[in-house]
């Protein structure tokens, strides 16, 4: 009891840390980059003037789709050129649907881009987590969500937005493929290892999940 009580003290005690000045944007293109100037309160109650280059692309989902009766995931190979400015032979990654949140709610988006990338209209679409994408160089919020599909849930072709350079190939594996392939270094997108590690550790697939 006076733990929990000492915990809830802590909680009611919480100050914002941060005092935002002033944002300056020095880059506007495919992404924004913006220079935040702000003081931060040390824990030694001094403050402290401090600016951060940081990247505003706005917010994004990351959607791992299941097929519970055939028991498989759905993941997505597309060529990225992140993959080749860090060597990798193929400039190709496998990953979870991703996307950016346009004027919409995550779950509107998230529903809207695995249309776009895979053809299906889920069964459902389940919230997971919500992440910083990398919070010493990023403001993106990244939605994590679990979505069902199956064999009746194929609408569109699918393969992304040839005006955004999308070229997606479906793939459709065993959760526990998806997981070698982890291990293996064959995925390397830190969303989609977070949403597999997510499903293996929920047990995805076990009864009643």
């Amino acid at each position: 009891m006076r733990l929990r009580a000492a915990a809830t003290r802590g909680i009611q005690a919480a100050i914002q840390r941060n005092e935002v000045i002033g944002v300056t944007t020095l880059l506007e293109g495919w992404s924004k980059v913006v220079r935040i100037l702000y003081r931060q309160l040390r824990r030694d109650g001094t403050w402290q003037l401090q600016d951060r280059d940081l990247l505003d692309r706005g917010h994004g989902i990351t959607v791992l789709l299941f097929n519970q009766e055939r028991k498989v995931i759905l993941l997505l190979k597309q060529p990225r050129i992140t993959a080749t400015m860090n060597a990798d032979p193929t400039g190709e990654m496998i990953e979870a649907c991703n996307g950016l949140i346009e004027n919409e709610s995550p779950l509107d988006c998230a529903f809207r881009e695995v249309l776009q990338e895979t053809g299906h209209r889920p069964l459902s679409m389940v919230s997971v987590a919500e992440v910083f994408a990398s919070p010493g160089a990023s403001l993106e919020v990244v939605h994590l969500f679990f979505a069902e599909f199956d064999d009746t849930t194929s609408v569109g072709v699918g393969g992304g937005l040839y005006s955004e350079g999308e070229d997606i190939e479906l793939l459709e594996v065993t959760l526990e493929q998806a997981m070698r392939w982890i291990d293996d270094r064959t995925i390397r997108d830190a969303r989609t290892i977070l949403v597999l590690q997510f499903a293996y550790l929920r047990g995805l697939f076990e009864a009643g999940k």
